[in-house]
């Protein structure tokens, strides 16, 4: 069985050279392996650092395209792919030794999964990783909830803290966790939902994955193997990130026609669902002995979900100003 696995870059040389340096020292077959570099438009020497590892590491192959976004670097890498089974991964994600092995034993052990990601964990232990890793666990334990059934806001958040104890981990697919982590599919499952949606800068994933439940295609979620993801010492990418994901999210539910027309309504499901996540997160550290830590970084955690609240507000502002641009006329 043979795996490519696509690694996405743009203007990062550095942090690429770390997570190709993990990919490298793969225990894996190299005549089963394929690794793509998918660079997006990048022009700070990335081309020829890969090019010159390239040298000495044939299955390694770069493939260049101008600036168009993650999603159109996703989809031409897998266009360079020739794997059985395609991974992708992040130029800021480092993998151990034994992560293609993994993917591929996962696959010939389950051999009804389409899909796997992986538990990803901060790779640097600084304020701005645990911080970052937080808020990221606070959000990855509200998608292993159950999805709360419409209703007043008590009555949702009532719902949430019933399922309060599941804290446990296991291999599942009952979850709405997005195909990343390092994930992994088989070949096959682009042939059936298509590519990644390059109309969307940062939620591509999440229209990947609703688009997999709409095919009844489910996605293993193994967290048992750990990706370690790179965070700056300080938190302001994650902050950039937040308000981004909250704006493009605002583009996926235009697409999938299930914006709210109103800000209270963004406001009241943010209160339900983040409130759901951060509660997790807290039974998560009083039994890991680090509610203290959770405590501390919670206003922090607010600043981050605010971000992405103000994100998706100046998608719902940005629609109703081209509607009325659109209404006054030329």
């Amino acid at each position: 069985m043979r795996l490519s696995i696509v690694v996405i870059t743009h203007n990062r040389r550095e942090l690429l050279k770390r997570c190709l340096a993990s990919l490298l020292e793969q225990d894996f077959p190299v005549g089963s392996l394929q690794i793509v570099v998918s660079d997006d438009g990048s022009t700070d020497g990335t081309r020829e650092a890969v090019q010159s590892l390239a040298r000495e590491n044939p299955h390694l192959q770069y493939v260049f395209q101008p600036h168009r976004g993650i999603p159109a670097a996703r989809n031409s890498g897998l266009e360079a792919a020739d794997g059985d089974l395609i991974a992708f991964l992040a130029d800021d994600y480092r993998v151990a030794p034994d992560y293609a092995g993994t993917v591929v034993s996962f696959f010939q052990k389950h051999p009804e999964a389409m899909i796997v990601r992986f538990k990803v964990v901060s790779d640097e232990d600084h304020f701005g990783g645990r911080l970052s890793q937080l808020f990221y666990e606070a959000s990855i334990c509200r998608r292993l909830l159950p999805r709360v059934p419409p209703g007043p806001l008590p009555g949702r958040l009532a719902f949430y803290l019933r399922k309060m104890p599941r804290t446990e981990e296991a291999v599942t697919v009952d979850h709405d966790l997005e195909p990343v982590g390092g994930a992994a599919f088989r070949r096959g499952v682009f042939e059936i939902v298509g590519l990644f949606d390059e109309s969307l800068a940062r939620t591509e994933d999440t229209d990947m994955m609703l688009r997999l439940k709409s095919h009844g295609i489910p996605i293993h979620y193994n967290p048992f193997h750990e990706i370690r993801h790179h965070y700056d010492r300080l938190p302001l990418d994650t902050l950039r990130k937040s308000y981004l994901s909250g704006l493009n999210r605002f583009s996926l539910d235009l697409k999938n026609k299930s914006a709210p027309s109103k800000p209270a309504e963004i406001i009241r499901d943010a209160l339900t669902e983040k409130l759901a996540g951060l509660l997790l997160a807290f039974w998560k550290a009083r039994q890991t002995d680090s509610a203290a830590a959770f405590f501390l970084y919670l206003p922090f955690m607010f600043v981050f979900e605010t971000a992405d609240k103000v994100g998706y507000l100046a998608g719902l502002a940005g629609q109703s100003r081209r509607r009325s641009q659109k209404a006054e006329g030329p």
